[in-house]
């Protein structure tokens, strides 16, 4: 059986944060929580200059961002693309929606993008839960910097986390979230490297949350290091429309 702790980034558009796929996060009140203490924002780190995707930094429509999606022949032979309903998270933010305050966003939504598209990646053989997931999102250059870095503010200093295994069971499941040490390639004006570790029942399982801004287009990849590793330097591709 798969461990349940399984991480998902949701969007930049006002619902972006890791959720796990656990009862316990739909409340902001969790056991085991550290308490805050002299959280300092994230430094970006910014990547060469690159042209904006739309000149003047016009925000790119939904129809435009869906062409730029990886698809299931780039991510691999044994993988399917899902249909954006079986991936798409619309869920609470769970434990990490306090931390937004922190970083002078009141309320999530603040961070609405104009325009936002995602994709989601199974194995053809196995239980259809996606193994990566993609998000597009766009607006003018200047507020997806800005929504992109909180974004990863927050997710690399929300936790550690406790949290019950699953409903009506006692077991516990460690969350930690931390800054990784950036590629050596220089994908965009911003990049970003969150990896979520959970821990229990004597598994653990490691999820990889990466984001970078091209121009006015920015770019999530959510699933297991190796894969998204493997993938981003595509996706970014697609996006700057070089393949």
């Amino acid at each position: 059986m798969a461990h349940p702790g399984i991480a998902r980034l949701k969007s930049l558009a006002g619902v972006c944060t890791i959720v796990l796929a656990l009862s316990a996060c739909g409340s902001s009140q969790v056991p085991g929580r550290s308490p805050d203490t002299d959280v300092k924002p994230a430094d970006p780190h910014a990547g060469p200059a690159e042209r904006p995707v739309h000149p003047g930094g016009v925000p790119e429509t939904a129809q435009k961002l869906r062409q730029r999606l990886l698809t299931a022949s780039d991510v691999g032979p044994a993988y399917k693309a899902l249909p954006e309903s079986d991936h798409k998270d619309n869920s609470t933010f769970g434990p990490c929606e306090p931390d937004f305050a922190r970083y002078g966003v009141k309320d999530p939504k603040e961070l609405d993008m104009a325009a936002e598209v995602n994709a989601g990646f199974a194995l053809e053989v196995g239980d259809g839960r996606p193994v990566l997931t993609e998000q597009l999102s766009s607006d003018t250059s200047k507020k997806l910097a800005a929504g992109l870095k909180v974004v990863f503010d927050v997710l690399s200093t929300c936790g550690p986390l406790e949290v019950p295994e699953s409903p009506g069971q006692h077991g516990k499941i460690s969350i930690t979230m931390e800054k990784a040490p950036l590629p050596a390639q220089k994908l965009g004006e911003e990049q970003y490297r969150v990896v979520s570790t959970a821990t229990g029942d004597g598994k653990t399982e490691v999820t990889e949350v990466a984001g970078v801004r091209v121009g006015n287009v920015g770019l999530i990849l959510t699933g297991p290091p190796d894969m998204v590793e493997e993938s981003l330097a595509k996706a970014v591709a697609k996006v700057k429309g070089s393949k």
